[in-house]
């Protein structure tokens, strides 16, 4: 929110793909008052989109429709945003771009010639809240051992 004059209430936030990350992210950013678009490209996934209470859009269309949005999250770690499809954003120093990927999804550096907010945030949580970051960490490594040695197909030790 400080990168903008704005807070996320009523901000139209799109979410680009709805795996792990886009789900939490989604929802969150609703429950905060944003009016939130997610992007998948299976049918099945549009519909569970639709089924979490967000609106929904085909990742294909997403070149097309993103000036509609004031703030993009994108969680494809593929070229979604390039230089074609950023050029056709109106108002883009009114726009932010955070692209959450682990391979960057936007061509950030044309979204900074067209005076877009926009940046790559790598590992945001072990950055801003280190402490939680690891707790969560040790949290999902003990329930994965634990269902290790406790699967059958698996001795115990």
């Amino acid at each position: 929110m400080r990168e903008t004059p704005y807070t996320l209430w009523s901000s139209r936030c799109l979410v680009v793909g709805y795996g792990r990350c886009g789900k939490v992210l989604g929802r969150r950013l609703a429950a905060l008052g944003a009016d939130v678009t997610a992007t998948a490209r299976s049918p099945s996934d549009l519909t569970w989109i639709r089924a979490d209470g967000l609106n929904s859009l085909a990742t294909a269309d997403v070149p097309a429709r993103a000036g509609e949005f004031d703030i993009i999250f994108n969680t494809v770690p593929a070229p979604v945003f390039g230089r074609n499809a950023l050029a056709a954003v109106k108002d883009p120093r009114e726009k932010l771009i955070v692209d959450l990927a682990s391979t960057p999804g936007v061509d950030l550096d044309a979204a900074r010639e067209f005076g877009m907010k926009a940046f790559h945030a790598l590992s945001l949580p072990g950055k801003v809240a280190p402490k939680t970051a690891a707790q969560i960490i040790a949290h999902v490594v003990g329930r994965m051992m634990e269902e290790f040695l406790i699967a059958p197909e698996h001795p115990k030790i």
